[in-house]
């Protein structure tokens, strides 16, 4: 069920960029979009994916969240509604465990 939520959010989340594009820059919004693709792989797979090399992708899981919440701090005067839905992103990873 929270998987369900977070994957929802994490939609969410893709939206709320899309739609205003300008109030981002790309360096945020390529870590942003970085970030998404790491949560997915950690709520997906418990082995995960071996590289361009062949050696296995380890994810911090805990520097995933630090991140979200420096986002969160960042956005929060500038663009209240992506910080709100990336916190939420940040509450659903910590409800699975995350």
């Amino acid at each position: 069920m929270e998987r369900e939520q977070l994957k929802e959010t994490l939609s969410e989340l893709h939206q709320e960029l899309a739609k205003s594009p300008e109030l981002v820059d790309t360096e945020t919004k390529a870590l942003i979009q970085q970030l998404a693709t790491d949560i997915q792989l950690v709520c997906t797979t418990e082995t995960p994916e071996p590289d361009e090399n062949g050696e296995p992708v380890q994810i911090e899981k805990e520097g995933v969240l630090d991140q979200l919440l420096s986002l969160t701090d960042e956005f929060e005067e500038s663009y209240p509604k992506l910080a709100e839905v990336i916190g939420r992103v940040a509450t659903a990873l910590s409800r699975i465990g995350i």
